[in-house]
């Protein structure tokens, strides 16, 4: 038989933790973009031009890049040819900064293989292109064997969020659609009053 004491334990070890389940609880979770209708089959195997405004943005994508649907988390998806390969590009709206430029640089380095950098040194660095929706400061890293893979990552920090674009591919990939990267970034533009 069970001790009332040792009854009582029980009970509230049970739910304690219910208790701070309250609904001031604040939780950080991805923001939600407003769903965008997938382009009819016809139109997703072919290049993409002006995809509809997509959480108040709009962008242009190089020729050849092939339109996918976009999903929960993307705002756009890719896939980038070059020769053989097809690297995957992806745009991700998040709220706030992210963790910001540092951790997220050292989050893409870790799925590369590769060491974080700290603050300042000159990997950590980004260049920067200017586009009508703001600044975006862009990172190319590759790691070649036994990894070999590399990305090309955009970040645009605007206010209340920010915007991630991701190129994947081997790093010959990577280095050879580097210009049309830069150019998709700078296609970037936010209607008036968004």
């Amino acid at each position: 038989m069970i001790s009332r004491t040792v009854l009582t334990v029980l009970v509230l070890a049970l739910l304690l933790p219910l208790a701070g389940c309250g609904e001031s609880e604040k939780i950080d979770r991805y923001e939600e973009t407003p769903a965008v209708a997938a382009p009819p089959a016809a139109e997703q195997a072919m290049p993409s031009g002006h995809p509809p405004l997509s959480g108040n943005y709009a962008w242009q994508a190089p020729e050849g890049w092939e339109s996918q649907p976009p999903s929960s988390m993307r705002m756009a998806s890719y896939l980038v040819p070059h020769g053989s390969e097809k690297g995957d590009l992806s745009v991700v709206r998040l709220s706030g900064t992210a963790g910001g430029p540092l951790n997220n640089l050292n989050r893409w380095r870790g799925q590369l293989g590769m060491d974080p950098v700290a603050e300042g040194s000159p990997e950590s660095v980004g260049r920067q292109v200017e586009t009508p929706a703001g600044t975006f400061t862009w990172w190319k890293l590759a790691n070649g064997e036994p990894v070999n893979q590399g990305m090309l990552v955009g970040m645009l920090f605007a206010g209340d969020h920010s915007m991630f674009v991701k190129l994947t591919g081997s790093p010959e990939l990577v280095s050879a659609v580097e210009s049309q990267f830069t150019g998709y970034l700078e296609s970037f533009s936010r209607p008036e009053g968004s």
